[in-house]
């Protein structure tokens, strides 16, 4: 009996720490934490940081880090190719950067009328993950 509760320990212990190499931190990221809502990450061959700034009462700004070593990034229209989900609306951003070369960062900025709870940020069609999801 003894043998076999260890052995159940140590299966949970190695799948916990699987899932950790596997996901990373993102299996663990807390999306706001005292008050601030922190960095999602989605990587690949290119890689995309989110981080919301703040709500200034119209407008929700989201800081944005693109970084690739494979495509060129000018090619990719965010304002395009960005939504904005909260409480069953969809919102494209007002303002978005102009990606270019292989590293750009900017602010998407989403006109909205009131601080959201919760949202969701969808990215489409940027290499080679044909639907990137970050939520808060």
């Amino acid at each position: 009996m003894g043998k076999k509760i260890i052995g159940i320990g140590l299966l949970v212990f190695f799948v916990i720490g699987y899932l950790f190499i596997v996901f990373g931190n993102e299996l663990f990221n807390q999306k706001e934490q005292n008050g601030q809502w922190q960095t999602q990450k989605s990587e690949s061959s290119v890689s995309i940081d989110l981080t919301p700034k703040n709500f200034d009462g119209k407008n929700l700004v989201i800081a944005i880090n693109v970084n690739t070593h494979t495509v060129e990034l000018s090619q990719f229209d965010l304002k395009e190719l960005t939504l904005l989900e909260t409480e069953g609306k969809t919102f494209s951003p007002i303002t978005a950067p102009q990606l270019t070369g292989h590293h750009s960062s900017g602010e998407l900025t989403f006109g909205l009328d009131k601080k959201p709870k919760e949202f969701t940020v969808v990215i489409k069609n940027i290499p080679d993950v044909p639907l990137r999801i970050f939520s808060w």
